[in-house]
């Protein structure tokens, strides 16, 4: 090998360390007439995707403990000494929180990896570390099992989020918004908007009278509104909704809401009636476009973005048995409408990193309350609603960020959004436990256990190659329901 090239394989190593480093980075995108160094980089970065994003950024987050813990104490970390990592683990495993076996593997793991990119021997494959990990492993059973941190989200419990989700149809804020946006397409401007209170509406069978007040003093003006009529109908509608929340025990119609719900006895300013408009126009509209009024107020006016949402992913990821990844990644093209349910197909997992990918059956569920075939059709529908039938036939992201004036973001939720979804949704709900991320795996694998199902049919589900992997996704309400030992005659 010349000079030339041992300093390319330099380069590249150093390259992929870089790349595996930051598992967050996009792959950069083909060069024309790329130099070497970014051609190095392309490299790089086209070799890191052979594991998958979050199994990248687990062997990055642990390593950077280790790199951190030999720097602090002076010790080399590339090359790394097996004692050196021999040191590490048992400081870890003594620390106050101390790591489980799994834990003080995936350490290793995690600088056998970042040794192989850089191209240097690993200190895993030494004897003196093989044979530590032994006496680990002894080490471990000696201790007590911790239970597990993160509780599994039954069925029992999936039912009272979705029970929870339904009583949440209604945002009051959207509700104020949209008929703001009503009373402004039949002609009233911001500061008649704001002006308005409660005495000066009238209704009745057939018309809506508003008496608008003169700021300065001027005689008011009475309008009139035929509500037999559809666009009556809907302005009729949408205010009644509207009073409906608010009730009429504050005189202004429009009054500023904290994020508790708690509504301000102070109207809205003429300018806070505008910046409404405006936000919920531009947010709503698709392609930079501002959303039309009818199409806004029938937005607004309807289950929420981010409830349809967090419903149809809560259900998906349980009836998939799904990893967090597996989820966030999956886009519309990945869904397919069968007879009878869904076909979901997972380009690639923790357990496919060479990425031939698996298909899915999803059922329709047998209660509407828990039918995950339907809780994504229902977001389907918003976000075509929203954006156009084009974005749910693209490469386009299924779960994505909802802003807080209920734009449709391009962002895709990342797997600790889920966790912080899955625990907020279930907190919500007054679930007892500790739910994350995990709980929905966990607890499809505990329901389906608790059903008894075989093992080998839940695994075909969870695409667990190992069945002992599979039994540890498994949490007992009960350790003594279901126990072998009842079943003996004993």
């Amino acid at each position: 090998m010349t000079d030339a090239e041992d300093d390319i394989a330099d380069r590249l190593h150093r390259a992929r360390i870089a790349s595996f480093l930051a598992p967050d980075e996009e792959p950069s995108t083909p060069l024309e007439e790329p130099g070497l160094d970014a051609l190095l980089k392309r490299t790089a970065a086209i070799y890191s995707q052979a594991i998958t994003d979050e199994t990248r950024a687990d062997y990055a987050r642990r390593w950077r403990k280790v790199e951190a813990w030999c720097t602090a104490r002076g010790f080399e970390s590339i090359p790394m000494r097996p004692e050196v990592l021999l040191l590490y683990l048992t400081a870890q495993i003594d620390s106050e929180a101390g790591i489980s076996l799994a834990t003080a593997r995936g350490y290793a793991s995690a600088v056998s990896r970042v040794h192989r990119e850089a191209g240097v021997p690993t200190p895993t494959s030494s004897p003196l570390a093989y044979q530590f990990m032994r006496g680990l492993a002894r080490h471990s059973e000696a201790r007590p099992m911790k239970p597990t941190n993160t509780s599994a989200m039954r069925i029992g419990e999936l039912r009272r989020v979705c029970r929870h989700l339904d009583s949440l149809t209604i945002d009051p804020r959207a509700a104020r918004d949209a008929a703001i946006l009503t009373l402004h397409g039949l002609g009233l401007g911001d500061g008649q908007l704001s002006r308005l209170t409660w005495p000066d509406l009238t209704v009745d069978d057939e018309s809506m009278d508003i008496r608008l007040v003169s700021p300065r003093g001027g005689p008011d003006t009475t309008l009139t509104f035929d509500t037999s009529t559809e666009s009556g109908t809907v302005a009729l509608n949408t205010l009644l909704t509207w009073r409906a929340i608010a009730t009429e025990a504050l005189p202004p119609v429009f009054s500023p809401i904290e994020p508790s719900g708690w509504r301000s006895p102070e109207p809205l300013t003429k300018r806070a009636v505008f910046l409404a408009r405006h936000s919920r126009l531009s947010s709503l509209g698709a392609n930079g476009q501002l959303a039309t009024i009818p199409d806004a107020i029938a937005l607004l006016s309807g289950t929420p973005s981010e409830v349809l949402r967090d419903r149809a992913l809560l259900l998906i990821g349980f009836a998939m048995a799904a990893r967090r990844g597996e989820v966030t990644r999956l886009v519309w093209s990945d869904i397919v409408e069968r007879t009878g349910g869904l076909e979901v197909h997972i380009r690639s997992s923790k357990t496919d990193m060479s990425g031939r990918g698996v298909t899915l059956g999803i059922p329709h569920g047998k209660s509407s309350l828990t039918d995950p075939v339907a809780a994504l059709a229902a977001w389907r529908a918003r976000v075509a609603q929203q954006l156009g039938e084009s974005a749910v036939q693209a490469e386009r992201k299924v779960f994505v960020h909802v802003g807080r004036s209920g734009k449709l973001t391009e962002t895709p939720l990342s797997p600790e959004g889920l966790t912080r979804l899955v625990a907020r949704r279930a907190q919500e709900a007054n679930c007892v436990g500790s739910f994350g991320g995990r709980s929905l795996r966990s607890g499809f694998i505990s329901t389906a256990a608790d059903s008894g199902i075989p093992v080998e049919a839940i695994a075909r589900q969870s695409r667990h190659r190992r069945l002992e992997s599979l039994v540890l996704y498994i949490r007992q309400i009960d350790p003594i329901q279901g126990s072998a030992a009842g079943e003996i005659g004993l």
